[in-house]
């Protein structure tokens, strides 16, 4: 199934959440050598804004990067070390955690074949390349047998813990890297310190 189809799908399964605007954002990518990848939820924000890439990284300043660029900073990550993406590409009529979570997940689920090919034909990004999941949300619709919502979000960072590739629709490792400032990466030592090694592994 190419984009168009898939554009049907979330046109007709997804009416009441899906914004039918084809002004999708790209990847942003600006590396000789993918360290990671970060991935978002979808490019819906409060104000409605079309972005050229995930995050609104056209502006590098971006209200919307800022809480992910604090924890990258912990481990010495520069934008040109990353490949940003959301699961979802398309809009939706409102933010993430402002829609029904089940209806959310259920249009995300659409999205993991493309997601893997994308980051499978990239030839800068080699098989083994971690991905750094920016909200929990994310992991229910990628490795729906490993979390959900019931899965507390600190029990990855007190206990180091990262989901498997063979436990990820993507095949590679997922590693919570939440936004969230309670998951700061500053406030988690031993756990950026695992992230750390992970990354540099890859």
């Amino acid at each position: 199934m190419g984009y168009q189809e898939l554009k049907e799908v979330l046109r007709t399964e997804f009416a009441d959440i899906y914004v039918d605007d084809d002004r999708w954002p790209e990847a942003y990518c600006d590396s000789r050598n993918v360290k990671a990848i970060v991935l978002g939820a979808d490019p819906s924000n409060p104000s409605g804004k079309r972005f050229q890439y995930a995050f609104g990284l056209e502006d590098q300043k971006s209200r919307y990067f800022s809480p992910i660029k604090s924890n990258l900073d912990v481990l010495g990550l520069k934008l040109d070390d990353l490949y940003f993406q959301d699961i979802c590409r398309n809009y939706f009529t409102r933010v993430t955690y402002g829609l029904p979570r089940r209806r959310w997940i259920s249009a995300a689920t659409k999205w993991p074949p493309y997601l893997k090919e994308e980051l499978d034909s990239h030839r800068r990004i080699s098989s083994d390349i971690p991905v750094l999941v920016t909200t929990e949300i994310i992991l229910e619709a990628l490795a729906p047998e490993v979390h959900s919502r019931s899965t507390p979000n600190k029990d990855y960072y007190r206990n180091c813990i990262f989901i498997e590739p063979k436990q990820s629709k993507l095949e590679r490792t997922l590693i919570p890297f939440f936004r969230h400032h309670d998951d700061a990466l500053a406030s988690w030592g031993n756990y950026a310190k695992a992230v750390e090694e992970a990354v540099r592994r890859g």
